[in-house]
């Protein structure tokens, strides 16, 4: 019995040396580094410093064109549930080109920080606003969405037929899901930003055809394009020191990340820039 008492007390104790070795006393976890994005520099504290700014320019303005001799388009498919009410084809991924002028919709054009620092303060903290997204035709509508760090989602399944749809929203960080019966709409949904990439956005019970994005950044210097490739970011900050910030363009169509660099853009406080610009580069 002493013994077994005794062995029992040798193991309490190894244990506890054990514990104390993982928090304190011995040898202390290395470091972490956390990673910045926009590829910004931590300062030896490990805080990134925002750019100054010296004004802003009203805003920037731009048009993207499709680079191509050819005549691109949609991914066309054929619905594989709800045949009788969903439409004979439906477009999915695929270059949306203006066959008049090239124009590239649902391309999304953005800010990125000048390296060495992050992103700067807007002129004005935005209103809270509701984006509205609609299903009237086993389809997402719009397909791109580009929110305001304020913006809220609303699912609204206006489908016609009637027509049930299981909004799913899938992120890094954040996921939603929502069976949504015709004529019905969701509460706001509050996703998490990033500057990094959209969401997905599917729906479970039409897999395969249904599909859309939307981005939520920690900025509100990102924009859509429209049917005609325009699109417009206002109060752009203007950087102290000669930096320039980034402009990059998204769109599902690029290779990788979906992402690319434009270039450093040239703005000056309280005028109006212009950024015309043609992906895929040659």
């Amino acid at each position: 019995m002493r013994r077994f008492t005794m062995g029992l007390a040798l193991s309490a104790a190894f244990g506890m040396v054990l514990l104390s070795g993982r928090g304190g006393g011995g040898s202390s976890p290395a470091p972490v580094t956390k990673k910045t994005e926009g590829g910004a520099k931590p300062t030896a504290a490990g805080k990134t410093e925002a750019a100054a700014v010296a004004g802003y320019a009203t805003a920037l303005k731009g048009k993207v064109t499709y680079n191509g001799d050819d005549k691109p388009g949609p991914k066309m498919l054929v619905p594989t549930k709800d045949q009788d009410k969903c439409p004979k084809e439906v477009p999915a991924e695929g270059w949306y080109v203006n066959e008049a002028n090239k124009g590239l919709q649902y391309a999304v054009v953005f800010l990125k920080p000048a390296p060495g620092t992050k992103l700067p303060k807007p002129k004005a903290e935005g209103q809270p606003g509701i984006v509205e997204v609609k299903q009237p035709h086993c389809q997402f509508e719009p397909r791109v969405i580009a929110l305001k760090p304020t913006d809220k989602i609303v699912f609204v399944n206006d489908s016609d037929p009637a027509i049930a749809h299981d909004s799913n929203l899938a992120g890094v960080s954040f996921n939603y899901q929502k069976t949504l019966p015709p004529g019905q709409k969701t509460d706001p949904i509050d996703p998490d930003p990033s500057d990094k990439s959209p969401y997905k956005l599917s729906c479970a019970i039409h897999t395969g055809f249904m599909g859309a994005y939307i981005w939520r950044p920690t900025h509100p210097w990102m924009a859509v394009t429209d049917k005609d490739g325009n699109f417009e970011i206002k109060d752009v900050p203007v950087l102290e020191g000669g930096k320039k910030m980034i402009l990059a363009v998204w769109h599902e169509m690029l290779p990788g990340d979906h992402t690319m660099d434009i270039g450093e853009i040239e703005v000056k406080p309280n005028e109006e820039a212009t950024k015309d610009f043609a992906i895929p580069k040659k």
